[in-house]
């Protein structure tokens, strides 16, 4: 047992040591990246802007970006047919058909593609929009045929229910392109779409007409048209603004899917770290190799959870504090209430931190609280209402919305009634009155 535990802290001795080495790599690739050109991209610059809040999402641009370029159709230069070989020659899919008859003046590009589709269960229509569609009819002496491309463009944003099992749906029925259907899921990482959106039943469908790329993916084949020599043409004066904006689309993909030269070299290193410390140490002849190496994952797993909630803590502790402060002077009114819970701040920031509790203030059935934005970095909604009713009748309706002249709204998500609190324009005190209606009509109208 002694001997045991004296392995145990001598692996987590390992570790301490590791996370040192780690500290001195980020100060380390920083001096590095200090001594490289100036690296002065647009597109980072509106990406940065997004994260601000001050832009719509970055994904939407990038989406514009990529139908941008492969509506450039030139004789000599066609992006889309450039992408399609790039799709082919490293079998990121498989065509049906031969590129070598495609008559690419049929080919058309079509960005945020609407689409409606009967969800059978629900019983309703759903609307949606394809972020980009390529589509074609190819037509010879031997086939007419048709294909048609769906990319769908994930940045910091989640799957909606069903949608790429509607757009697939749209496409091969409404729209009659039937098996020569083809699915991009393009994502930062390789990450597959969840299994509400596009099930498995439908991947298996769709079969190799499916495929998950990266935007990493698409900055190496622009980088490759960029050395290709067939386009050195590029490379000339009169094509200098192209030439630019390719390079900095390339830099920019990259960069979303964590392959730019920091990246690399921080990767580079780490994994020298690594081997050093604990790979060259692991006797992978022994049995319990893999609770060597589990010991390990679990540690650094841990780090990286308990990284991520501090991360999370200093994102909340910058934005919070103006909406802290409003729940003050709110509390100040209910201070002699004793049917409201008031949290300190301390316990506000901890809460949202884990994710456990949102709530400023709350009663039974009425709630006052903030939503935190972890991708903008901000506070994405800050309001109170009343949810869990038990039952909803005209008549509490039409008299919740006369304590607050009407400004209530309801049935969103979980809420029953909601108000999103404006602290620049709200005043504290009418909130607060308007609580304590709110309880003393719940009290006295639900048994």
């Amino acid at each position: 047992m002694a001997k045991s535990l004296t392995k145990e802290k001598e692996k987590l001795c390992r570790v301490e040591e590791i996370f040192q080495s780690l500290i001195e790599v980020k100060e380390e690739v920083s001096k590095k990246i200090e001594k490289l050109p100036p690296q002065f991209n647009l597109l980072e610059n509106i990406r940065n802007k997004n994260s601000n809040n001050s832009l719509q999402r970055f994904e939407t641009y990038n989406s514009d970006l990529l139908h941008y370029l492969l509506n450039i159709k030139r004789e000599n230069l066609n992006f889309t047919k450039l992408f399609l070989e790039y799709l082919q020659n490293e079998k990121k899919l498989k065509f049906d058909f031969d590129l070598n008859k495609i008559n690419y003046k049929n080919i058309k590009v079509d960005k945020e593609y609407y689409t409606t589709v009967k969800i059978e269960e629900e019983g309703i229509e759903k609307n949606g929009r394809i972020d980009i569609l390529i589509h074609c009819n190819i037509n010879n002496k031997e086939t007419k045929k048709s294909f048609t491309i769906i990319i769908e463009n994930k940045i910091n944003a989640d799957d909606q229910d069903k949608q790429l099992e509607r757009y697939y749906k749209y496409i091969s029925k409404t729209k009659g392109y039937g098996n020569n259907v083809y699915v991009i899921y393009l994502t930062p990482i390789i990450k597959p779409p969840r299994e509400y959106s596009f099930s498995e039943k439908y991947i298996k469908k769709v079969g190799e007409k499916f495929k998950n790329i990266t935007h990493g993916d698409i900055g190496r084949w622009l980088e490759n048209i960029l050395k290709n020599k067939e386009y050195n043409f590029l490379h000339k004066n009169d094509f200098r603004l192209l030439k630019s904006a390719l390079i900095q689309m390339v830099d920019n993909e990259k960069s979303i899917s964590g392959e730019n030269e920091e990246d690399n070299m921080k990767e580079k290193r780490i994994k020298q770290i690594l081997e050093d410390n604990i790979l060259k140490k692991i006797n992978t002849k022994e049995i319990k190799i893999e609770e060597e190496f589990q010991l390990y994952i679990n540690v650094f797993s841990k780090a990286k959870d308990l990284l991520e909630m501090e991360r999370k803590r200093a994102i909340i502790e910058k934005i919070i504090p103006n909406y802290l402060d409003f729940t003050k002077k709110i509390s100040k009114y209910l201070k002699n209430n004793k049917y409201f819970n008031i949290y300190k701040p301390k316990e506000i920031i901890d809460n949202l931190t884990s994710g456990e509790l949102l709530h400023h203030i709350d009663s039974e059935y009425l709630y006052l609280q903030s939503d935190i934005d972890f991708n903008n970095k901000s506070v994405s909604s800050y309001c109170f209402g009343v949810c869990g009713l038990p039952d909803i009748n005209n008549k509490i309706r039409k008299s919740v919305q006369n304590i607050f002249n009407n400004k209530f709204k309801d049935n969103k998500k979980d809420w029953d009634f909601f108000y999103k609190i404006d602290i620049n324009n709200d005043k504290p005190e009418e909130i607060a009155k308007a609580m304590i209606d709110l309880y003393e009509l719940l009290k006295k109208e639900i048994k």
